[in-house]
């Protein structure tokens, strides 16, 4: 494979080197199901070797709900985030005994919002005011679910 033009990270872990360059799409959705990416990934147990007792074995896998973050890496001092979100269907075929394919449909994070009730009586109250009371409230429920693997929402005015 050719040096990456993108750099993907999944859980925290960089497989830009495994991403096929022209295997994946953005979808942008307007509404409340938020945006979904499709990544296509080749993980050639030979490239580099990866041993255990002696025979190949995966350089990684991919689980359900890992974070995604797809992002340019053609200006070094100014990377644009292409996708944020998570891994809703993680997929994987075995083309041969040295290697697998990995197919990932993901989904932004809105869908980490939809389950954060918030509420408030916002009278005389600004809009941007209350856009960042409502923005904290859905932070505090989040981090209190997520633990220190969440991202919070952010909001500047």
């Amino acid at each position: 494979m050719t040096a990456p033009a993108y750099q993907l990270k999944v859980g925290g872990v960089d497989l830009s080197h495994y991403l096929h360059q022209d295997g994946w799409n953005v979808t942008q959705n307007f509404g409340r199901q938020g945006d979904t990416a499709h990544m296509e990934l080749t993980d050639d147990f030979t490239q580099p070797l990866h041993l255990i007792n002696g025979e190949p074995a995966p350089n990684f896998a991919i689980k359900p709900l890992a974070s995604v973050v797809l992002k340019t890496t053609l200006n070094t001092t100014w990377d644009t985030v292409l996708f944020s979100g998570r891994v809703t269907t993680p997929n994987f075929a075995t083309p041969s005994p040295v290697s697998n394919d990995w197919i990932m449909d993901c989904i932004d994070n809105t869908s980490d919002t939809d389950n954060v009730i918030v509420s408030g009586d916002y009278n005389g109250w600004h809009a941007d005011g209350i856009i960042i009371d409502l923005i904290r409230q859905a932070n505090a429920q989040f981090m209190a679910h997520a633990g220190n693997g969440g991202v919070p929402l952010t909001w500047n005015h």
